[in-house]
């Protein structure tokens, strides 16, 4: 399938560069659990109803 990317390569990337770089695995770590928490927020969003401009308002960040 064109397009179709192949996860087992990018993780193996991925190993390859956090086993190279501290600074590199550090950032991953951090954007993976800034990653966790937005669709955390996101399905608690949908759970509720609301547009990202209501939750927004409701967590007062406008």
């Amino acid at each position: 399938m064109k397009g179709k990317i192949d996860m087992s390569k990018i993780d193996q990337y991925i190993t390859k560069r956090k086993k190279q770089s501290i600074v590199f695995a550090k950032k991953y770590k951090e954007e993976n659990q800034q990653l966790q928490i937005a669709v955390k927020v996101r399905n608690l969003r949908d759970k509720l109803g609301m547009t990202q401009h209501e939750f927004a308002k409701l967590v007062d960040k406008p």
